[in-house]
Parts: structure tokens; sequence; C-alpha cells
């Protein structure tokens, strides 16, 4: 019953390894015999032991290196299997080089894809700016509804946007001084706009850009401030404030300046 699970040809296979082994100690035990007669042969003519020693050697070394360079160039060359094989070999070392074509188009491909990883963080950067403007807008409008118009606001909220771009194109937005809102409460709503906006900027420096933008905005209010002095005090408890700095990490919320929490909401 022939074999259809590859036991036939295992078994086959370890009869042509036996056999090749069988061979290989067949040809060294001959070669080893010849030279040995070599050297007996140059003893018995009269050369030393070292010198029929070492003729010898050569000679043992010299037929089996014939025999293996013979022996593998017929099996490599002349037996199909190990032409498969010498084939084989030859593909492992030369690797096909890709075509033009298929070089350009991988190319292509990796360009393509780093250009969308790049559009991609581009898109994904803008969309979180934007949500930080909204917020901030939010904190902005809902802080000032009382004390300033719904277009002050919104020139506030300009500001912001100019300031986060570093545009130097800041208006005032006051029209009177407001008796709710003191110079330390602008000076904390500053720093928590600025803190948010361009705190990690190292372009920029911190203090005197967000004092130069909060001094620009309140013009009234701030007249008599020097920027410097806003720089200095941007942190200070010291004085009458209501509005409170508010870390990074926390939740920006509308503030009620006291003496506004019956007022009406201004308009235009």
């Amino acid at each position: 019953m022939p074999l259809c699970d590859g036991s036939y040809f295992m078994a086959n296979n370890k009869s042509d390894k036996a056999l090749l082994y069988v061979i290989g100690a067949f040809v060294v035990l001959l070669t080893g015999g010849f030279a040995y007669k070599k050297y007996i042969d140059m003893r018995m003519s009269g050369a030393n032991g070292g010198d029929a020693f070492l003729f010898m050697g050569m000679v043992f070394v010299g037929i089996i290196a014939v025999i293996g360079i013979a022996g593998g160039f017929i099996y490599y060359y002349m037996i199909p299997e190990g032409r498969n094989i010498h084939k084989g070999l030859k593909n492992l070392k030369k690797k096909e080089p890709i075509s033009m074509p298929e070089a350009q188009t991988a190319v292509e491909s990796e360009k393509l894809n780093h250009d969308e990883e790049i559009q991609r963080q581009e898109t994904e950067l803008k969309r979180q700016r934007e949500e930080l403007f909204s917020l901030l807008s939010s904190y902005a409008k809902t802080t000032f509804r009382k004390v300033l118009s719904p277009s002050q606001i919104d020139a506030l909220n300009s500001n912001i946007r100019k300031f986060a771009e570093g545009d130097d194109d800041i208006v005032g937005v006051e029209t009177t001084k407001s008796e709710f809102v003191t110079p330390i409460d602008l000076y904390h709503f500053a720093w928590n706009i600025a803190i948010r906006l361009i705190a990690n900027d190292k372009t920029r420096k911190f203090r005197i850009c967000t004092a130069s933008f909060v001094k620009d905005t309140f013009q009234i209010t701030l007249a008599d401030h020097a920027v410097t002095t806003i720089a200095s005090k941007l942190t200070t408890t010291d004085g009458k404030y209501s509005l409170r700095r508010v870390m990074p990490d926390g939740e920006l919320t509308a503030h009620v300046f006291p003496g506004t929490e019956d007022l009406a909401i201004k308009s235009d």
C-alpha cells in the first residue's frame, strides 16, 4: 500500500543520508590508507619522520579537497536536486532589485501617508485651538456681560484671539471706567487667559506680553498703570479684588463682580 503521509520520502531521505555517510567514511579511509602508504614509502627511501609525516598530511588533505570539490560540482550542477538547492542559495544571496515604477510607487505612498499624518495632526491642533477659544470667549462673555455691552465683549474676544496669534493690534474696549471692576481683577483675568494661550510659547515674554494685552484692552481703568508694574503684579493678592486666578487645570467659570448681582445684562 503506498504511503501518502510523507513517511516513505522521509525514510528514503534517511537512507540517502546514511549512504552518503558510508561513502564519505570509505573515501576518508581509502585516502588515509593511501597517504599512510606514501609515508611508509618515504621512510623506506630514507626520509626523516617529520618530513614523511608532513608529506602524508599534505597528500591526505589534497586528496580530500579534490574529492570534495569534484563531488560538490557534480551534486550542485549535474544532479537535479542539487541544482535546485544551488538555485535557492543564489536567490538568497542576490535579491531581485525593485523596479523603478515599484520603487517610485513605494516612495509616493510613504510621502502620502506622511502628508496625511501631518494634515491629521494640524487638523487636531486646530480643533483643540478653536475649542480653547470657545471656552475663553464664553468665560469673557459671562464674566463681563453686566459690565460691558455685547459689542464691547466682541471686541474683547477679538483681542484675545489677536493676543494668542501675536497680533499687536489690540483695541480698547472701555468707554467708561467701571465702578465694579478693580485693576487687580483685570490683572487676574488677563493671567487666566494668557496662562492657557502663551505659557508654552518660548518666543514671548509671558508677563510683559500679558501686561501689554490687558493694558491696551482696558485703557481707561489701567491708564495710570505702567506695563512693567502690571507685569510684576499679575498674580498679586495685595489690594482689592474679587476675581481670582484659576490654575490651568482648573475650570473657568463665570465671575460675578460684587454689586452687579441684581443688574441686568448690558445691551448695546
